[in-house]
């Protein structure tokens, strides 16, 4: 495999965990009714994806990624503190997102190269792996600090509304 595919995948691998990052930080007001119902009745890929907020992900069609949570039934401080977690989560992540961007141009750098030096491709390629590796454990931890916000009765409905795959608890 070319350098210049290597670095091609590894920014559009780069570029999709950080897509994967974005989480609302700015509130968005209550959901509505309508907007519940209207997630009942989506297909199911989209149910999945709203399920999948829990993880960090946007629903399809914008979905507020904080309407799992008030599913599960947190409080307006519970919700505060999550957003205040999703931001400085976000604030570090911007971050080391810039830090991963300047690796991968210089990754291409060396891609441009005619005859580049092993070792500093494989170097830089250990320090991009680093710094993703790192964002992702990142995102792990927020979880996990999300996790310890909610009470235990919150966290197992959190679970069921996670394993339906719908955004809405069973009824």
């Amino acid at each position: 495999m070319s350098l210049k595919v290597l670095a091609k995948t590894s920014a559009l691998c780069c570029l999709a965990l950080l897509a994967s990052y974005s989480v609302r930080a700015q509130a968005q007001g209550e959901t509505s009714k309508a907007q519940i119902e209207h997630s009942k009745n989506q297909p199911t890929l989209q149910k999945r994806r709203l399920a999948q907020a829990q993880a960090g992900q946007q629903a399809a069609g914008g979905g507020d990624p904080m309407s799992i949570y008030r599913a599960a039934g947190v409080s307006p401080e519970q919700e505060m503190r999550i957003r205040q977690l999703a931001k400085d989560f976000e604030d570090q992540a911007r971050v080391k997102a810039k830090r991963v961007a300047g690796l991968l141009q210089e990754m291409h750098e060396l891609s441009l190269q005619a005859d580049p030096e092993e070792k500093s491709v494989l170097g830089k390629q250990d320090e991009i792996n680093q710094m993703t590796s790192e964002m992702a454990t990142d995102r792990i931890k927020l979880l996990l600090s999300i996790r310890k916000t909610l009470s235990p009765e919150q966290k197992q409905k959190l679970i069921t509304i996670m394993k339906d795959g719908s955004g809405q608890p069973a009824q």
